[in-house]
């Protein structure tokens, strides 16, 4: 990739140059954003990273410039005086990201390796696709997780391409059907309204005669012909949701239709053929099911031509902060309420519970926390009881807060459980940039993870999939005590 980095300041660019060029990045350099956008008209780059306090263009206004002229380059914005209101105010105009300095190595790498392979979609010429990734990739749909993001990745760029019939399973709550939305979108039959049908909120006759319609008089109340969710579904997609609640009549019809893209009409002989992609989801394990006898063998190898399991929430914490802060932004702006506040008691209890009715559980948790709270901030006694008697009693304790469309965090020193009363009580800090947020959350996961370990560096590094340097790298540069966590020691 090319990369031009903008600063009036030369050792910097000096140094960043030198960097990115050890990693074999192709770079250019520039004084300011004047100069910098004369150097762009004479060659393409994929990644400008520039400073944001120059003189004649700041860094803000040569991003407006550039999303204006060269909407297809990413923009990384660095500076050492970062602000919530100018991260929130670069966010917005288009930034890709924001760095604060002195410019961490990982941090700047990371970002551009997640921008290498945007850029990839690009270059197969799937321009709306890799808009689109960008799409899902806030709010919602915003996931921190190795796992998820090279599931949402694949999902977009393969599986939604084809014409393959997909088996989503997964916990209640998991989001099976938003993976389901998110196939159709990308498809090549997403101009076409993804149908949908839970199988098991009606009752067998019932379903019948959704899946496939009916005649006038083909049963008591028929009073004129009805198509049903298959062939209103004829050039599209259709999503079955819980299909494993399925009877076994149903199943031998479903199993036709995907065999022969046909089927007749309750109380019809004539038969009705269609086009059709079959999305299905269940929250049972079909395989336990086929041995059980409950599910027959040859539909669960129909549906099951591409499978997309999706983890729980508990298995990827990490995404928790990113779901919250869309939940409470989302639920704050139907109250009304211009800002929002969520107390380090609550937040820390948030992230501690298990979640077991995953992604759904999280976003009743938040609205229930948003109408609760009195003012502006969400406090431990807001959350439902369940998740309130997962307050921290040792470790690290962080406050987020939530305002406009940002999110910032403030914590304090890792502290004893006999310092935690006296904590809770005082006011919130000053909150931190986006940036140093990001780093603080990422400290106190590390944290976690080597308590889990027992302190044992190359255990933790193995479970984290990273290398064992990079892991003291980062413990080098949070300052973490690894001692303290190793078994017989405080």
């Amino acid at each position: 990739m090319r990369v031009l980095i903008v600063d009036d300041e030369v050792h910097i660019c000096e140094v960043i140059s030198e960097l990115l060029e050890q990693e074999n990045y192709e770079t250019a350099t520039a004084g300011n954003g004047v100069e910098a956008l004369q150097v762009l008209e004479q060659g393409k780059f994929d990644v400008v990273i520039s400073d944001v306090r120059m003189p004649e263009m700041d860094g803000i206004e040569l991003l407006r410039e550039i999303r204006a002229r060269y909407p297809q380059i990413k923009v990384l914005l660095f500076t050492g005086y970062a602000s919530v209101d100018s991260v929130v105010e670069a966010m917005k105009i288009g930034a890709y990201g924001y760095l604060t300095k002195p410019i961490d190595r990982d941090e700047l790498f990371n970002e551009l390796a997640l921008i290498r392979e945007q850029n990839e979609i690009l270059k197969d010429g799937h321009q709306m696709q890799s808009e689109m990734f960008q799409r899902y990739a806030q709010g919602e749909y915003q996931v921190r997780s190795k796992s998820m993001q090279s599931l949402y990745e694949l999902t977009i760029t393969r599986i939604a391409r084809s014409d393959s019939t997909v088996l989503i399973e997964g916990e209640s709550g998991t989001g099976k059907e938003l993976m389901a939305g998110m196939i159709h979108h990308f498809s090549n039959r997403s101009k076409r309204e993804l149908i949908k049908i839970n199988c098991a909120a009606l009752a067998e006759g019932l379903l019948e005669s959704e899946l496939f319609g009916h005649v006038k008089g083909a049963f008591t109340g028929a009073v004129a012909d009805r198509k049903g969710r298959f062939e209103l579904a004829d050039g599209g997609a259709l999503f079955l949701d819980e299909v494993g609640e399925m009877s076994p009549a149903l199943q031998v019809k479903l199993l036709r239709v995907l065999q022969e893209g046909e089927f007749e009409r309750v109380g019809s002989s004539e038969t009705v053929k269609v086009d059709v992609r079959l999305i299905a989801a269940t929250n049972l394990n079909l395989k336990e099911e086929v041995a059980r006898g409950n599910f027959r063998t040859d539909l669960y190898y129909r549906l099951n031509v591409i499978n997309i399991p999706i983890p729980p929430l508990r298995d990827r914490r990490e995404d928790i902060p990113q779901l919250v802060v869309h939940f409470i932004d989302k639920f704050r702006s139907r109250l009304g309420k211009p800002k929002m506040y969520l107390r380090r008691g609550a937040y820390e209890a948030i992230v501690r519970h298990n979640w077991p009715g995953n992604i759904r559980e999280l976003e009743n948790c938040i609205e229930r926390a948003c109408v609760m709270a009195a003012g502006d901030t969400i406090e431990l006694t807001d959350l439902p009881p369940e998740v309130q008697q997962h307050k921290i009693t040792t470790g690290t304790l962080t406050t987020a807060t939530v305002e406009a469309d940002s999110v910032t965090a403030v914590s304090s020193d890792n502290v004893s459980g006999s310092d935690i009363t006296t904590l809770e009580e005082q006011p919130d800090i000053a909150p931190l940039s986006l940036t140093e947020a990001r780093e603080q959350f990422e400290k106190n996961f590390l944290v976690r993870k080597l308590a889990e370990k027992d302190g044992n560096v190359s255990h933790t590094a193995q479970d984290l999939k990273i290398a064992r340097k990079n892991l003291q790298q980062k413990i080098k540069k949070y300052q973490i005590n690894v001692e303290q966590y190793r078994k017989g020691e405080k």
